[in-house]
């Protein structure tokens, strides 16, 4: 049975599942959602077993969440988005995965959102210099907080879309409290707004622009 989990970050459905099945067992699960057919090809394409499950769980996560009439596609800059020519107004969709794990994010459309998921707190601790300035180290106060610094400017990548963002320095972060970490883009003039969560082990985290945040 898939370990499926559902939960509500800031009004912004995310879709968890830590995977234990196998690539053939996913496409069968997957072959109940929708037609399958026209994954086929692209799929006979993905030889590593690990990329093929990981391919295979975003698409179950989407139909799940969408039905069968949605597709997965990708901006020039890999960016995902859906398309269908019978669903009108899709959600946005954010996707990540580490290790085992994965989580998409269905937000309204229009409301795009980056997410993120980091496992490794011992290693985030260990390069924390290459992506947060002394004053940032000075506002987290342990490896947990670090992680989550980690996760937060990962997600803010994939919100932002821009090729070559520098984690050091074009983000800054500016304020910890309750869960929420506020950072601050000078290059681009905004601000993001990242909601910090624990599941299962891992860090995960939700980053959506400071300005337009959902009521």
């Amino acid at each position: 049975m898939p370990h499926f989990r559902d939960l509500i970050l800031d009004n912004v459905h995310v879709s968890f599942w830590r995977l234990e099945e196998s690539a053939d067992e996913m496409w069968t699960l997957l072959s109940t959602m929708t037609d399958c057919a026209p994954y086929r090809e692209r799929f006979s394409q993905i030889g590593v077993e690990k990329r093929r499950r990981e391919w295979l769980s975003v698409r179950c996560l989407v139909h799940k969440h969408c039905g069968a009439a949605v597709e997965v596609r990708y901006h020039d800059s890999g960016r995902p988005y859906l398309w269908s020519e019978e669903v009108k107004d899709l959600p946005e969709i954010s996707v990540t995965h580490s290790g085992d794990c994965v989580a998409v994010a269905f937000s309204p459309r229009n409301y795009r959102v980056g997410i993120d998921l980091e496992a490794d707190e011992t290693k985030a601790w260990r390069v924390r210099n290459r992506f947060l300035s002394p004053r940032e180290q000075e506002m987290l106060p342990d490896s947990a907080a670090v992680l989550g610094a980690w996760c937060a400017k990962e997600a803010i990548y994939k919100l932002c879309d821009v090729p070559g963002l520098k984690f050091l320095g074009e983000m800054v972060c500016e304020d910890l409290k309750k869960g929420q970490l506020r950072v601050k883009l000078p290059k681009m003039g905004k601000e993001v707004l990242v909601v910090l969560h624990r599941i299962e082990g891992l860090g995960l985290a939700l980053a959506q622009w400071k300005t337009t945040k959902l009521i």
